[in-house]
């Protein structure tokens, strides 16, 4: 392991290396000295004097936001803040606040609970123009709402959680909002973020019914432009074909719709007795009527289904339908044919979403709460420092310096991959750093065996490790498996915790069994005899486990069984609002 001793420090430094640049600037600018920067020198009088008013308020009232605060200042004063920065193409005090807050955050994304963000108030209404064209009526159209709006709110929440999980934006909240609205809340904070975010909420999940051009094949092979009347579309889930090994599918596509998406009523995925995915639509009366005849008139043409102006597949047309069902079948993994579904079922929502309002929201903790929850976090690992280096000593250094390099790895891969830093995010952080101290200390344990008996240092540091190898991973992985379902199936601030749990936990694998062992081989290199002596509370400290077993196996089951009984007995009451919706109460206040 000697010979390789360089290789490995070299391999370390530059792991460390690359994650440290990552995180630069690792804390955030000063706001007030970020907006002074902005202003040209001729208005700099007039922005002191704002910037001035703003930290006396901020003196008075510490637990206060310097981005809400001066524009408080700026509003209550009527100072025009694009005026005063040059920034003449903004619209209002809001965007220019926006903008500051940009260029003053840290290499690490916030979430909404320590920056804030931006909320839409969004709106739920009959698309009328759209539901003409399939014959429903106004008095229709509402009627529908009515009966049906929970499970087209249900579906519009679903349908823009995913769209703003394609962005990368996966702390959002949206929850529902009056009667017929949704609040969408997202850690955004830029003019240009906020603007792309309306835009993909506002995407009207128009679906259509396309041919494709009889020669679209050979066009294409020959790389013609596409004819009046066409366009060249390729197939959405090209990206999962590639990953299959597949090709992705590109058609020339007529531009006039042969049918919309309002007459289908259901869409799902089916699966054949052979295993082949394929997705089943059923349509309503009219669409039924519509789809023979456009199948009818089309047998032996491809027929693209169209979401949002992107293609999902072109099956060919074999025969008229007529049944009002139909079946597209293709090389499908779930993953494509679930999202094609979904994709159908929200075109088939015959509603439009409005944006009835956008606001610049403030962290939804106090800025006092904030600081106390991450003085807290480094209170703890500061305890956990001074007690690994009394009690283990020279290793407990060692471990200290690999817990340093911890925080400094995962902090930079949150800021490499774009995840968003929450309060919950910063408790995954912690608990991964407690778990990475639990590993070093089943090491040093190990070694203390080994040192008591009579084995020289270098081979308790290399028997200590080897020994602890299995149980250090079995109880990561079995962690890093549980924080992998909570990326999967949770959202928000879950998601958060889940995401900074399984960077830390493979980060402190890393230094953990990687570094640490690199120092180790580097103090038996440089000190022959090293001093491995630890403190030790027990003397004697073996302990018959499995006999405490008879006491301790029926407590649990007790325990469990009281458990069960009690959630069986309150029901909903022991669910939160979370699970169970509730009132939102509004206020304003002056």
């Amino acid at each position: 392991m000697k010979d390789h001793l360089k290789l490995r420090t070299g391999i370390v430094a530059l792991v460390v290396l690359v994650f440290a640049c990552a995180i630069h600037p690792l804390t955030q600018k000063d706001f007030l000295s970020t907006f002074l920067n902005k202003v040209p020198e001729n208005n700099r009088p007039a922005a002191e004097k704002l910037v001035n008013d703003t930290r006396k308020m901020l003196a008075e009232k510490p637990g206060l936001y310097p981005a809400s605060t001066l524009l408080a200042e700026a509003n209550r004063n009527n100072v025009d803040l694009a005026s005063l920065t040059g920034e003449t193409a903004l619209t209002d005090n809001s965007a220019v606040i926006a903008l500051v807050r940009k260029e003053a955050e840290s290499s690490i994304r916030l979430g909404l609970d320590l920056a804030g963000g931006v909320e839409y108030v969004l709106d739920l209404r009959p698309d009328f123009e759209r539901l003409s064209g399939s014959g429903v009526s106004r008095v229709e159209a509402e009627k529908k709402l009515k009966e049906n709006f929970q499970t087209y709110r249900d579906l519009a929440m679903e349908a823009l959680r995913k769209r703003l999980e394609s962005q990368n934006i996966f702390e959002s909240e949206i929850i529902p909002f009056s009667a017929t609205g949704l609040s969408l809340k997202a850690p955004i904070v830029s003019t240009d973020e906020k603007d792309k975010l309306q835009k993909l909420i506002q995407a009207s999940s128009k679906l259509e019914f396309r041919l494709v051009h009889h020669d679209s094949a050979t066009l294409i092979a020959q790389g013609e432009y596409p004819p009046p009347g066409y366009e060249l579309l390729t197939e959405q889930s090209a990206q999962q074909r590639s990953r299959h090994g597949e090709k992705a599918i590109s058609c020339i596509v007529a531009k006039q719709v042969q049918m919309n998406g309002d007459t289908i009523k259901k869409a799902f995925v089916s699966r054949s007795q052979y295993g082949t995915i394929s997705i089943s639509l059923e349509f309503n009366a009219a669409g039924a009527k519509l789809f023979g005849e456009t199948t009818g008139r089309n047998i032996g043409r491809q027929l693209a289904i169209v979401l949002d102006g992107k293609m999902y597949c072109a099956p060919v047309i074999q025969s008229r339908i007529d049944a009002g069902r139909a079946e597209i079948t293709g090389s499908f993994s779930s993953e494509d044919a679930k999202l094609i579904a979904d994709a159908l079922t929200s075109g088939s929502f015959p509603f439009r979403i409005d944006v009835a309002a956008v606001y610049d929201t403030a962290p939804t903790l106090g800025a006092d709460n904030v600081a106390n929850g991450v003085h807290s976090g480094l209170w703890a690992l500061a305890l956990l420092g001074i007690f690994m280096i009394a009690y283990y000593r020279i290793p407990g250094v060692i471990a200290v310096i690999a817990l340093s390099v911890n925080v400094i790895l995962i902090l930079g891969a949150m800021a490499a991959f774009g995840a968003t830093l929450t309060m919950p995010g910063i408790a995954g952080i912690i608990l991964t750093l407690g778990m990475a101290l639990d590993a070093n200390v089943l090491v040093f344990e190990r070694m203390r065996e080994e040192l008591e008996q009579g084995k020289s240092a270098d081979t308790a540091i290399r028997m200590g490790f080897e020994r602890a190898f299995s149980a250090m991973i079995d109880g990561n992985l079995t962690t890093l498996l549980a924080a992998v379902i909570l990326m999967y199936f949770g959202t928000g601030a879950v998601k958060g915790f889940a995401v900074t749990l399984a960077i830390g936990i493979l980060s402190s694998l890393f230094t953990a069994l990687f570094m640490s062992r690199v120092l180790f081989d580097w103090m038996t290199r440089l000190w022959k005899t090293p001093n491995l002596s630890m403190a030790k509370l027990l003397n004697r400290p073996h302990n018959n486990f499995l006999r405490q077993s008879r006491i301790a196996v029926p407590v649990s089951i007790v325990i469990i069984a009281l458990s069960v009984a009690l959630f069986c007995v309150r029901g909903e009451n022991m669910l939160s609002v979370d699970f169970t919706g509730g009132t939102l109460l509004g206020y304003d206040y002056n």
